[in-house]
């Protein structure tokens, strides 16, 4: 289960961390965009992803490669 504030109260979240199911390519929506501004506290970058400054919130080639 997640705790954390901005992660606890998106349902999609709460299934991928569970597995059921994994966050994965070619999904799309918050809670992607979620786990992307993760990422991007944590230093990797998205300059793919970016548009006038908001993450886009797909998970495509750029999100994958991050995760994997």
């Amino acid at each position: 289960m997640l705790t954390s504030p901005k992660f606890r109260n998106n349902q999609r979240l709460q299934a991928a961390a569970n597995n059921a199911p994994l966050l994965k390519s070619p999904e799309q929506g918050e809670a992607v965009r979620l786990l992307q501004e993760a990422l991007l506290s944590l230093g990797y970058s998205f300059p793919q992803s970016m548009f006038g400054g908001r993450l886009d919130g797909i998970y495509g080639n750029e999100t994958t490669q991050k995760v994997a």
